[in-house]
């Protein structure tokens, strides 16, 4: 594969906290460089390609946790083909195009057709067995445009997570074919709001207790060393 994909896999699996500088490298093409005894570098391709010179479990289906999902933008980009619109990767983001954003050569994202979606359905009800009273209606959500809800309840989950990591190889080889290194999936962020409400309150509770009760206050070794920094 181009480094590139390699690159965009190796964030999809770390949530985008993958960095070069981290093992000493400025670029990545130098931190497998640096590799020898675990990849190979061809530089007669363009972009480069990287191949694996030991044997690791197949992740070539890299799959999300709960607190990651693809991207909004690429998301909607890839499976927005319902609209009619076309979708360009511009200024880091996928968004629809106009006329000349199209013209002037702006790179075009590959939105599924129905015939693509078919297929991924396709090869889903394939992979599974199911009951003979299941099989009616498997088949017509594959040919249908219908939505999720419209699986067996114990399947629907299955299907997001097939879906998903269709989207992200699609997204995968794309990004690789045209050389640019992206973080297609999105961390969840903190709710900082709790913080937020919960500090004030604190603050109150303390302001209110007697000194037998604040005696009582056990503080984490990390604040205690923070006051003394």
């Amino acid at each position: 594969m181009s480094a590139a994909v390699l690159k965009n896999r190796i964030l999809g699996l770390t949530g985008g906290s993958f960095l070069e500088s981290d093992y000493g490298a400025e670029r990545f093409t130098q931190l497998l460089a640096s590799r020898p005894d675990i990849v190979a570098m061809d530089y007669d391709t363009a972009p480069p390609t990287v191949r694996l010179l030991q044997p690791v479990s197949d992740s070539s289906q890299p799959v999300t946790g709960q607190n990651q999902r693809i991207r909004p933008d690429l998301w909607r980009a890839m499976l927005d083909f319902s609209s009619g619109l076309t979708y360009v990767w511009k200024d880091g983001r996928a968004q629809p195009a106009d006329s000349d954003s199209v013209q002037s050569g702006e790179r075009v994202i590959p939105t599924i057709t129905a015939d693509e979606l078919r297929a991924w359905r396709d090869d889903f009800v394939t992979a599974l067995a199911p009951s003979l009273r299941e099989q009616e209606r498997l088949v017509d959500w594959v040919g249908s445009r219908g939505n999720t809800a419209a699986l067996p309840a114990r399947l629907r989950g299955d299907w997001n997570r097939h879906l998903k990591q269709s989207v992200y190889g699609r997204l995968v080889d794309w990004f690789g074919d045209v050389g640019v290194p992206v973080d297609l999936v999105q961390t969840r962020q903190r709710d900082s709001s709790k913080e937020e409400r919960l500090r004030p309150f604190l603050l109150r509770a303390i302001s209110r207790m007697s000194p037998e009760e604040l005696a009582q206050i056990q503080l984490p070794a990390s604040v205690v060393f923070r006051l003394f920094e």
